[in-house]
Formats: C-alpha cells, sequence, structure tokens
C-alpha cells in the first residue's frame, strides 16, 4: 500500500535583479542599458549575440501570416530577456536565482522536518527559474532520494512547504505583473515540464493538494498504440538530457521541434532547452517580433501545425500521473499573523517588544504561503491497453469458433450430424444399388 511520489516548486518571479514571472517571462525595463555585475538586465549584449549567430537559412513567411505586425512592448521586452538569460550557463542563472534559505522557510514530510537543502534538488526552467525538486532520484546529495513512501492518506502524511516569494527582490519598474510560485507533483524519476502540468500558488493563501496516482499502460508494434519506452526508439537521442530523463511524449515533441530549430534556423529556441549539453555550441533564437530567428520558427512552427512535420513521438508504453484536485484558503489567519512573521519571514532590522510593526505584517501577507500534498487514497486507477485476441490464452480459437457457430451453423454437434448423414447416404446407395429397399431401417 506504500506510494511514493515527488514535487517540484519553483518560485516563479525570483532571479535577484534577472527574473522570470510566473505567467510569462519577465520584461527588461530598457533596450539600451548594458548588463553589469549586480544583474541588471538589458538588450545591448543580446544584440551582439544575434549577429554572432550565422547564417540562416532564409525562408518566405506563410501565406496569410503578418511577419510584421506589432506586438505590445512589453513582449518585445520579455523576448528580449528571455534570449538574453537563456545565453547564461545554468550555474549562473542558478547564481542569479531564488536561493534555497530564503525561498523554503518550513519543510516537514510526514510530520517530520525536512528543511534541509541536500533533499531537494535543483534545476532551472526558462519560465520560472530555479525549481527545487524533493525526492527526485537522481539527487544525489539525499540518500534517500526516491524511497520516502507514504501508506497512510491525508494532509498529516503529505509534504507540507511555507515558501516566501521575497517580493522586494522582483523586476523593478513594476515589470513583475504577477506574484506566486507553481507546484509540479510528479513520478519520483523525472522532473515534469513544469509550463504544461504545473499549478499556480498565490500569496497570503494555503493550498491543499489532495492527488490520486494513475498508471497508464499502453501495447507496443504491431498494434495501434505503437507506444514507446526508451528514447533509442525515437530519432532525438542526440540530446544528452535524454540520458537522464525517462521517455515522455511531451518531452518527444519539444526535442523534435528543437532539433528542427537548430538545424534549419541555427539556434536554439529559449524556451525549449533544459541543460547546457543540449545546446550543440548555439546561441538563443531572437524570438522577438519582426526578428530573423523569429521568422525562421514561425514557418517552422506553421508546418507542423499544418501537418507537413511531424514527429516520430508516441505515447509512452508506462506513465504514471497524479490526478490533483486544489482548495485554498486564506493564510495566515489575523490571530496567526504574528507567529508567521516571527517564524518563517526573515526580518532584517528584528521584531521589537510591541511585535511586528505593521509594515512586517504587510510583508508577510504579500510573501508567504503555504501548501500541503498528500494522498486522497491509496488505490491506484489503472488504464491499460490489451490484447483482445491471443493464441497463448485460446482466444483467438475460442472466437473462431464463436464466428463458425453464428455464421455457418458448424457446432460440435453438428459435426456429427454431417458424419451421420454421410454414412447414411453411402449405405442408402448402396441398397439401390443392389435392388434392395432404401430408407433408415433397411440399412445394415
Amino acid at each position: 500500500d506504500s506510494v511514493e511520489t515527488e514535487t517540484t516548486v519553483q518560485q516563479s518571479d525570483q532571479l535577484n535583479q534577472s527574473s522570470t514571472n510566473q505567467q510569462d517571462s519577465v520584461k527588461i525595463e530598457t533596450a539600451t542599458a548594458k548588463q553589469d555585475d549586480t544583474g541588471e538586465v538589458t538588450a545591448a549584449g543580446i544584440e551582439e549575440q544575434t549577429r554572432r549567430s550565422g547564417s540562416r537559412r532564409k525562408r518566405s513567411p506563410p501565406p496569410g501570416d503578418c511577419v510584421e505586425c506589432s506586438v505590445p512592448e512589453t513582449t518585445t521586452q520579455e523576448d528580449l530577456f528571455l534570449q538574453y538569460y537563456m545565453n547564461m550557463s545554468d550555474s549562473r542563472r542558478e547564481e542569479i536565482g531564488q536561493d534555497f534559505d530564503n525561498f523554503i522557510r518550513a519543510c516537514t514530510f510526514k510530520g517530520k522536518d525536512c528543511l534541509n537543502s541536500s533533499f531537494f534538488a535543483i534545476s532551472q526552467t526558462p519560465t520560472y527559474g530555479n525549481c527545487f525538486t524533493f525526492n527526485l532520484i537522481e539527487n544525489t546529495k539525499d540518500i534517500m532520494s526516491g524511497k520516502r513512501v507514504v501508506s497512510q492518506t491525508g494532509p498529516n502524511f503529505g509534504l507540507s512547504l511555507i515558501l516566501n516569494l521575497e517580493q522586494s527582490q522582483y523586476m523593478k519598474s513594476g515589470y513583475t505583473e504577477s506574484a506566486g510560485a507553481r507546484i509540479v507533483v510528479h513520478s519520483a524519476e523525472a522532473i515534469e515540464l513544469p509550463d504544461s502540468f504545473g499549478m499556480d500558488l498565490s500569496p497570503a493563501s494555503s493550498a491543499q493538494i489532495s492527488i490520486h496516482q494513475v498508471n497508464t499502460t499502453r501495447l507496443e508494434k504491431p498494434y495501434e498504440s505503437e507506444c514507446m519506452s526508451e528514447w533509442k526508439e525515437t530519432a532525438y537521442t542526440s540530446f544528452n538530457s535524454t540520458m537522464d530523463w525517462p521517455y515522455s511524449v511531451e518531452r518527444c515533441k519539444r526535442y523534435c521541434l528543437q532539433l528542427d530549430i537548430m538545424e534549419t534556423c541555427h539556434c536554439f529556441h529559449p524556451l525549449y532547452i533544459e541543460k547546457d549539453s543540449d545546446r550543440r555550441d548555439l546561441i538563443p533564437c531572437n524570438i522577438t517580433s519582426g526578428a530573423e530567428d523569429y521568422t525562421c520558427i514561425d514557418i517552422i512552427m506553421d508546418e507542423f501545425d499544418s501537418f507537413q512535420k511531424n514527429c516520430s513521438c508516441n505515447g509512452a508504453c508506462d506513465q504514471t500521473e497524479y490526478e490533483s484536485r486544489l482548495s485554498t484558503s486564506f493564510w495566515p489567519a489575523n490571530q496567526y499573523q504574528i507567529g508567521a512573521v516571527k517564524s518563517y519571514l526573515p526580518v532584517s532590522d528584528g521584531i521589537g517588544e510591541q511585535g511586528p510593526t505593521a509594515a512586517q505584517l504587510t510583508m508577510a501577507s504579500q510573501n508567504l504561503l503555504k501548501v500541503s500534498v498528500y494522498f486522497s487514497s491509496l488505490n491506484t486507477k489503472l488504464v491499460a491497453e490489451t490484447k483482445t485476441y491471443t493464441i497463448e490464452e485460446g482466444t483467438l480459437m475460442s472466437s473462431l469458433g464463436g464466428v463458425f457457430s453464428l455464421y455457418l451453423g458448424i457446432s460440435f454437434c453438428g459435426l456429427f450430424e454431417l458424419l451421420e448423414l454421410i454414412i447414411d447416404f453411402i449405405l442408402n446407395s448402396m441398397n439401390a444399388c443392389s435392388g434392395r429397399p432404401i430408407g433408415r431401417k433397411h440399412l445394415p
């Protein structure tokens, strides 16, 4: 009855002065200033990187598409920032992102303290920045990685986190539009794609996420689903990260699109790269509207959307998912605000004898949130493709016999009746030839 799972949490907007937004990529304030050591982000370096991108295959835009159509200025700034951000190495992006100590203020698993950075694997995503994953098998710093299981249901037997969003460290001039964190519940074998599968958490709230495990199995060739179980069955093993994650159709399609963009546009799409090892010494594409890279990518996307191109990606043979239900309430309660400030909010000037100030209480309501993840049921829902007819189990012969009986009127007893009819015909024929009367009573 024990079940294992894994939770990934990422602070969506915190990258010191270079951050990604929960709903969208972060915009940068200007496109003329330069990048400095404090992390202020601008586009001067981006233009220089773009000039180094090399020659690209120039192609005409698809009919009906408006390449020069205007887009909001914030979107352009956002795309420029994404290009610059993804030109950084994994280590640099981790460095300027949210750190564990300030982000995760409390952690309990089955009622026991788990506030230890070694229990969480750190990775980066283009949209959400630093990502902290609990109970990930590949986390070599955690001797219990992938081994934590639960045998009871309810919040007391799950994972509980208190997070600090640190909105004061968000992008300046109001370019960060929303505040929150994003959480993904998935198998302990690999990190799922948070932009596709995650749920948003808002400050000043307590989120209760109850989960239910769903296992899906599919059949390999020659059956219709033609499922895949390993990356070597695809054409995308050239991406080194395929050695780290088990096969999934969502990642496969991203690799498919990224490979086409790399080979055609000679750059990589900044939203679809996960690790430095997959860059192939290319730079991020400039996806601002009207740019050469943007036009090249737009044509490729149109070819996939119109099925002129297809990806050799089928469903996974074995897939584990977690159906989730989210409920929220206001947190911390009015009577608990002082306790929340003292326990979870790092206050630089301390708390006076009269308790937290109004500003500190406001800071708590704007930055703190609580989330609990637990199983609502230990029963596993199984969705399986099965063979309808097999020789080993006799279902094929049984079905054939049923078809013959239904359509030809042939049964086991009918075979004896047919044999009896043939014998009677032969014996009566012999009687007729010898001049004896025919009929059953005259048969020898």
